[in-house]
């Protein structure tokens, strides 16, 4: 996949992995399985605080988690057009995924966060596949502004 468009076919590919699977219940349930630990995690430590205090910390870690794999994906765009003007399939691909367990697990908690007292339903794993099914759209973006990224990086770093 050395061309143009190779970010954006993979963040489409990842878009309609994710579109495609959201019916299932079941990869939206496991994808957000690491977070579901995380939520755990931060219960135990503050055990006698409510559902918004635990949802606020996992919104707060997954932004910053979201935002270094970003600037991660800025990096390594960076620096492979630096070495060889070209950017292996696999430093998209690596970071897609690790973006596929924050993006979604994300996208779900800010729909919580508009009602908190929804955690408590037990039919809240229902909206996992309909958050799931909107932030699937992050991946195309993503795909598309990191081609963006490097039409524009070899356009104006030509030797």
């Amino acid at each position: 996949m050395k061309g143009k468009f190779t970010a954006t076919l993979i963040g489409l590919a990842y878009s309609l992995f994710s579109i495609l699977t959201a019916p299932t219940y079941l990869v939206p349930i496991l994808i957000s399985l690491p977070t579901i630990l995380l939520e755990a995690i931060i219960k135990v430590a503050l055990p006698n605080e409510p559902a918004e205090t635990s949802g606020v910390g996992i919104i707060l870690i997954l932004s910053f988690l979201s935002a270094l794999s970003c600037l991660y994906l800025h990096y390594s765009i960076t620096e492979q057009l630096k070495e060889k003007k070209n950017i292996s399939t696999k430093s998209y691909t690596n970071i897609f995924t690790l973006l596929l367990f924050i993006v979604h697990p994300l996208g779900f908690y800010i729909y919580l966060s508009q009602n908190w007292s929804m955690a408590k339903d037990g039919q809240i794993i229902m909206s996992t596949a309909v958050n799931f099914f909107y932030s699937s759209f992050v991946f195309l973006a993503l795909g598309i502004s990191a081609d963006v990224y490097k039409y524009l990086y070899l356009k104006f770093h030509k030797e």
